[in-house]
């Protein structure tokens, strides 16, 4: 029984976590880290019943609160039958996701050889800030606001700036 390495390409809103990764330390085997996206997705990844228990290795680290649209990670597995099919590997771990309204989605899998580190052979990160300044007249606090797209709402660090 050989293991693969699997990557993953992943995003997620990072609302409800505490970063990307996990912050419970211990013992084999590892505890749950459900407020943590690796943690999450260590959760989800044991759905596929690998012999191993799987441990991801996130590409980058992100505070809490913070969204990723495309970021990676990779992980190992060991499968009696041989490899498990990157697209199963996305379809099951999505519906994991959905069906416990967790923000997570896998984007893509593939599987790459065992000396691939996403981490370490990363290309490149790219961060993105988006920021609202509003301005807050007293009583009527911050009105533009309302004008902000439902879409954005959570996904923006807003900054108030009282007016005299």
């Amino acid at each position: 029984m050989a293991s693969y390495r699997y990557l993953l390409n992943i995003a997620y809103i990072g609302k409800s976590f505490r970063g990307a990764q996990r912050q419970v330390n211990g013992t084999f085997p590892r505890a749950n880290d459900p407020l943590t996206v690796q943690g999450r997705l260590e959760m989800a990844l044991k759905q596929l019943k690998s012999i191993n228990e799987p441990v991801v290795s996130m590409s980058s680290r992100t505070d809490s609160g913070v969204h990723a649209i495309n970021s990676t990670c990779h992980v190992n597995l060991i499968r009696r039958n041989g490899v498990y099919e990157p697209s199963t590997i996305t379809i099951c771990l999505n519906k994991y996701f959905n069906k416990q309204d967790i923000p997570i989605r896998i984007l893509r899998t593939y599987v790459v050889p065992e000396t691939f580190n996403s981490r370490f052979q990363a290309i490149s990160r790219t961060y993105l800030y988006r920021m609202v300044i509003a301005k807050a007249d007293g009583l009527n606090v911050a009105p533009n606001l309302h004008y902000i797209p439902i879409e954005e709402l959570d996904r923006l660090q807003i900054l108030l700036i009282l007016i005299k």
